[in-house]
């Protein structure tokens, strides 16, 4: 088991993360990065697998999507109960289209 689990979400931006998802492994893995990851399937598994993660321990668990992959894997790390909290801590790696505030270069609306 590795200390990272990225959780990548293939129909995030309409199925391009999916589809671009070996070649950003490897870029992630020529960086260095050692990692397992999980492709969802279907909605709320992401939860499932954040929070399996946790309990076992990965300090690592990083959400590759849009803002409802986040959510999930959010959810998931707070979800593993007391003793399993604040063993991992939450990566993001946005490639949905709702992940925009967080790509570089990207404009937030003025408060």
């Amino acid at each position: 088991m590795k200390d990272a689990l990225i959780i990548v979400n293939p129909a995030s931006a309409g199925g391009r993360t999916g589809r671009n998802w070996a070649a950003t492994a490897a870029r992630l893995r020529a960086a260095g990065l050692d990692f397992d990851a999980a492709l969802t399937s279907c909605r709320g598994e992401a939860i499932d697998l954040a929070r399996r993660a946790t309990m076992e321990g990965r300090p690592l668990v990083v959400a590759a999507g849009g803002d409802g992959t986040v959510n999930e894997v959010a959810n998931g790390l707070l979800d593993a109960g007391e003793t399993a909290r604040g063993r991992s801590r939450l990566g993001v790696l946005p490639t949905g289209t709702g992940a925009s505030p967080a790509t570089p270069g990207a404009s937030t609306p003025a408060a």
